[in-house]
């Protein structure tokens, strides 16, 4: 406690705070409780054992956390605009836009921080922030703006898809609790310009629009967009794929500006002031605070840079006043301030992986770096022997060299004994007559052979090559002379790359194995190949960021000069986006595994943390002693952390029949959990709902990366897709598939195949050519086998739809696959985009073979299916509808909708129910959602029983 004051307390901050998330308890008694402990607690530190008092303190410290909490949490004004939420009711709202107006595609988003809000046709003062999105670029739009909107506000969204990023939980750590869409701009009027915080408007603002200005007008595409997240921690731009990558190899924390950023750019201006502009090393201090302060401004005041921003300015100021700073001891004084400004950043991502990187760096690496050998360690300035190594390889290189030559001569030039004339003597002689000092050196070298040579002009050949060989003796024994003696005497190689590498790598390690439990429960990914790919990545990202800064400030003159350091920069940048792209498609690069539970936290931490503190200093000794302990003990600790992760990424396998209906919006996707274990996806949405929903879930489940356990052990885990049914070749329904293709093992493919001519349906074919997937185009009558006890039976299209050449005859809706999926007494009808035509064909040809519990709604509940007589037929107990809230379609139809009622079918929408999961044991069918949660079970053996559990 002594040594670790900062620390402690910010730990039992942190304690409250955590209680006060998950604990409901009034303010004023805890207040007074509080003051009641403080004390009780300075009296005992007075009368007696400070032991106990400090008990007693950081109990109180604990306490006040809880009530920072509630206070942060609870205290919020009557006229907040959370209270004025109406969904149904278009409503009038003044205020000032708070942030920098984000424009991406075709929408501009910001902040608009409320002040007032028309009721009754009267204004009334209002507070709180609004997310505002518009659509279309809207660049008059400026941070600071008065402006009046008129729309409808509402509550954020919840996150609809299991185990998928919550964006509601997101906005609400930025206090953000409403949110609303503008499409009709007449709707929007700007009142008056200029106002806001000036140090904001006239400082931070025109820094970040010029850094941005910069970046953009002297680079383009992937390049632009990764180097403003790499400077603004705005890396929004990057394709998705790419982001994945980044994430994939660990290497994400380069799009979020963080202390490695602050450690640049502190590096490079604290240089520019010290030895530049020859300032003192007091202001070169100062101003490099100052300068790293504005900085963390223009990227938003966000955890992690505002933690490095403190720990950088406390370092920097103990330098100054020379006291040596408590790595520590410095984080929890972070933590401490942070958390008292804001106290719900403690449940923000980047806040937990910026405190535990750092955690892992002052814990584990110290550890680590005691097994680096001391030799290695001990290394300084240039490798020692590479000098000596380097001056006398070009010695003997040469000697070596002529050795060699010597032997090819002919063996007639080098006995020759006579000459015609005396060439060799007379050579010699007159290349020294009037330099007589220089003669009598260089002929003191020359063999007495040579010299006494009469008449032999085939000897000069020799001569000349003996005397370069004595030249480059004599040379060599000059430089010899100015080698340091400690080089000359260096007996082991100490490379102090060797030592860097070492050092970096430990590093990575540490920050990976301390930040592991947090990426795993955020990304549901183990990150092996992070380590590795820092080393390359890291170096990169400092080139980048000087080249970013360079032209920021060339760009202030006419960008011609920014450009040819944009040129430079558009060089490493490509090769960073190749080494990450390279180390991404690694099969080892990461292990998708499940969200750890809290016992999985403590386990984790556990082991690494009683390592940390005991086991590297002992191993290294028995080591050393008594290998046949120390080895086995490592090797436990190793296979302990392996455990952890194996069991993460192993979820149970049910043996009932599980169907996910994802919410992938204005689309269709299922997956179905045989109870053998396999798995199917019925369509995959389009691609980007693949990043936001598929992959996050089937990650989640315990599914392993691409190759990688497949590669292994040849055995067969949940990313394994059995079967991949396209049920028509429209891209809401198979836009998804080609990076399920790149991601997961997929064995089949089943398709109509229609010869459809689209871009997106030629690259989908390709890709399963590519990687070597059977494909299957099924027909009426045919039944996907390998799934146990579950039959899946393709009851459309047949050849009246879809020709064995591809053809197809009418709407490529029509031929879409209908599957009937049937496990013991429970049945599920897939329909994909059919219309009443296929559907009065189906009726006539199957009639009661049609009859199902539950029905996926075809064409999203268009008007131009579900007709009466097919619902009748098919006669679901449960209708689940497909459908994108607020769809330019206006799916699904009133007339659908009221016919479902009319027969008394239960109706489920993903818009509305979010992701759907029901599992059956054949005899029962449960049914939840990710909105809703639990729904109602069915009875699939009696059909008139529906058991509701929420209305």
């Amino acid at each position: 406690m002594k040594k670790y004051p900062a620390l402690f307390t910010a730990i039992t901050f942190i304690i409250g705070i955590t209680l006060s998330r998950y604990i409901d308890l009034p303010i004023q008694p805890l207040l007074i409780f509080f003051f009641a402990i403080v004390v009780l607690g300075i009296y005992l530190h007075i009368k007696s054992s400070s032991k106990v008092s400090t008990l007693f303190l950081l109990f109180a410290v604990i306490v006040a956390g809880f009530i920072r909490f509630e206070i942060s949490e609870q205290c919020v004004p009557a006229n907040d605009i959370s209270f004025f939420l109406n969904a149904d009711e278009t409503q009038t709202v003044r205020g000032f836009i708070a942030s920098d107006p984000e424009i991406k595609g075709e929408r501009t988003k910001f902040e608009f921080r409320t002040k007032s809000i028309k009721q009754r046709d009267k204004w009334i003062p209002s507070s709180g922030k609004i997310l505002v999105t518009v659509l279309g670029e809207r660049d008059w739009l400026e941070y600071g703006d008065y402006i009046e909107f008129e729309s409808k506000i509402k509550a954020p969204y919840e996150s609809s898809n299991y185990n998928t990023f919550d964006y509601k939980e997101y906005l609400e750590r930025h206090h953000i609790y409403a949110q609303t869409f503008l499409y009709d701009l007449s709707k929007l009027v700007v009142l008056e310009k200029g106002k806001g915080n000036p140090f904001l408007k006239y400082v931070i603002q025109p820094i970040r629009h010029r850094i941005k200005y910069t970046i953009w007008n002297t680079l383009k595409g992937n390049h632009a967009a990764l180097l403003e997240g790499m400077m603004l921690g705005r890396g929004r731009k990057l394709p998705v794929r790419v982001k994945e990558y980044f994430s994939n190899t660990g290497v994400i924390h380069i799009l979020a500006v963080s202390g490695l950023h602050i450690g640049i750019w502190a590096l490079i201006f604290f240089q520019i002031f010290k030895n530049i502009l020859r300032l003192k090393y007091k202001w070169a201090t100062f101003l490099t605070i100052g300068v790293l302060a504005i900085y963390m401004f223009v990227c938003n005041l966000r955890p992690s840079i505002t933690r490095a921003w403190i720990m950088s300015a406390v370092i920097m100021i103990g330098f100054l006043v020379e006291r040596r700073i408590n790595l520590l001891n410095n984080l929890g004084f972070a933590a401490l301030i942070i958390l008292v400004l804001s106290p719900i950043r403690l449940f923000h991502m980047g806040f937990q992986l910026s405190f535990l990187a750092v955690s892992g760096i002052a814990i584990l690496y110290p550890r680590l770096e005691e097994l680096i050998p001391r030799e290695i360690m001990e290394a300084e300035g240039v490798p020692l022997k590479l000098v000596n190594w380097v001056s006398y390889l070009g010695v003997r290189g040469k000697a070596i060299l002529y050795s060699r030559i010597k032997k090819i001569i002919p063996k007639k030039i080098i006995e020759a004994e006579k000459s015609l004339t005396k060439v060799v003597n007379w050579v010699s002689l007159l290349g020294v007559r009037g330099k007589a000092i220089l003669y009598s050196r260089l002929k003191e070298k020359i063999t007495q052979k040579v010299m006494e040579a009469e008449k032999s002009p085939i000897k000069l050949v020799k001569w000349v090559s003996f005397l370069a060989l004595r030249g480059k003796a004599i040379l060599y024994s000059r430089l010899k002379e100015k080698i340091t003696q400690k080089i000359m005497e260096a007996e082991k190689f100490k490379l102090k790359l060797v030592k860097w590498i070492l050092q970096a790598f430990l590093v990575s390690f540490s920050v990976t194995m301390f930040a592991a439990p947090v990426t795993m429960y955020y990304f549901h990914k183990f990150q092996l190949i992070a380590p590795l790919a820092n080393l390359f990545v890291i170096p990169v990202m400092f080139i980048v960021i000087a080249l970013g800064i360079t032209m920021v400030f060339t760009g202030l003159i006419p960008l011609g000069i920014a450009k040819i350091f944009a040129a430079a920069n558009w060089l490493v940048l490509s090769c960073l986006l190749w080494v990450v792209g390279f180390f991404a498609k690694q099969p080892w690069a990461f292990i998708p595994v499940q969200a750890p539970s809290v016992w999985f936290f403590i386990g984790w931490f556990g082991v690494v943390l009683l390592f940390s503190y005991h086991g590297f200093k002992w191993i290294w000794i028995q080591l050393k002693i008594r290998p046949k302990i120390a080895i086995p003990a490592l090797s436990a600790v190793v296979v302990a952390i392996a455990l952890l992760i194996v069991l993460s990424a192993t979820g149970p396998k049910a043996n009932n029949l599980t169907i996910l209906f994802f919410d992938v919006g204005q689309g269709d996707s299922a997956l179905l959990h045989f109870p053998n274990g396999k798995n199917m996806i019925i369509d995959g949405g389009d691609e980007t709902n693949y990043f936001f929903t598929h992959q996050p879930y089937l990650w989640s489940q315990g599914s392993l990366a691409k190759g990688f356990w497949n590669g292994i052990t040849k055995g067969e885990w949940t990313t394994t897709i059995h079967a991949m049914v396209g049920t028509h070749p429209q891209s809401d329904h198979i836009g998804g598939f080609p990076p399920i293709i790149d991601d997961f093992i997929v064995k089949k493919v089943y398709d109509i195949g229609a010869g459809y001519p689209s871009q997106l349906y030629k690259d989908y074919l390709a890709k399963i050519k590519e990687n070597d997937i059977e494909f299957k185009v099924v027909t009426a009558g045919d039944t996907i086998k390998g799934f146990g006890e579950v039959e899946v039976l393709v009851l459309h299209p047949d050849s009246m739809f879809v020709n064995k050449n591809g053809d197809y005859y009418y709407d490529i809706n029509e031929g879409s696959i209908v599957l009937k999926v049937t496990y013991k007494d429970a049945s599920f009808l897939f329909t994909g985009d059919i219309g009443t035509f296929s559907e009065f064909y189906l009726t006539k040809k199957y009639e009661k073979e049609l009859e199902v519990d539950v029905l996926k709604v075809g064409h999203h509940g268009s008007k131009t299916s579900s007709s009466e007589l097919f619902l009748e037929t098919v006669n679901p107990k449960v209708g689940v509808i497909s459908v994108g809230r607020k769809n330019r379609f206006r799916h699904p139809s009133p007339e659908v909708v009221a016919r479902m009622d009319s027969l008394d079918i239960v109706i489920l929408k993903t818009s509305e129910d979010g992701a759907i999961l029901m599992e059956t044991d054949g005899k029962e069918i449960w049914v939840e959602s990710k909105l809703k949660g639990d729904l109602f079970t069915i009875d699939a053996v009696d059909p008139s029983k529906i058991e509701r559990i929420t209305e």
